[in-house]
């Protein structure tokens, strides 16, 4: 199957993207958790946060985010860059990869991934690591395309709740199958 699906496109945001990224980040957010994770975290994004992580990723060099389009509608993205606490510098992250569900199940999110990879390796990562919350469909997903678990049920405080999350690593980066 070729990734992009036929129909689909991806290709890098640009800063005239910026209010259809918000309006995206924000409905996947909200098809992603709610119902799924405590309510502050499922309604705590907000349209500043998006507006000041899509200015902060156009912004930095070792960033990136590409959009993925259905005929001129913005309908999934994938953010990334260096692993953020910046301790292994031949480590690649994928901060954020979101697809509306209405596209999810078609080889729009493998194609999301294999942009974000390439990406990567063009920087010359080695590796690559994604964080997921755990109990959600892209568990599946990252295991489905090779990811080894890293480390599991890593704690985020979220008002009086706590999130689990555990973080995959494809090393080598290109091990995908």
């Amino acid at each position: 199957m070729a990734f992009p699906p036929s129909g689909f496109g991806i290709r890098p945001a640009v800063p005239s993207d910026q209010s259809a990224f918000i309006r995206l980040y924000l409905e996947c957010w909200r098809e992603t958790y709610e119902g799924s994770a405590p309510e502050p975290f499922a309604k705590g994004l907000t349209e500043d946060f998006c507006s000041r992580a899509f200015t902060e990723t156009l912004s930095h060099g070792d960033r990136f985010l590409f959009l993925a389009e259905d005929g001129g509608k913005t309908v999934g993205f994938v953010e990334g860059g260096a692993e953020r606490s910046r301790l292994h510098p031949d480590l690649g992250e994928i901060y954020s990869l979101y697809l509306l569900k209405d596209y999810q199940g078609r080889g729009l999110g493998r194609g999301l991934f294999q942009a974000a990879v390439r990406e990567l390796e063009r920087g010359g990562k080695k590796s690559l690591a994604v964080w997921a919350l755990e109990g959600l469909a892209a568990q599946g997903f990252y295991e489905k395309l090779g990811g080894r678990v890293f480390a599991r049920n890593h704690a985020i405080p979220v008002g009086s709740e706590v999130l689990r999350v555990r973080s995959y690593v494809w090393d080598p980066i290109h091990n995908l199958p």
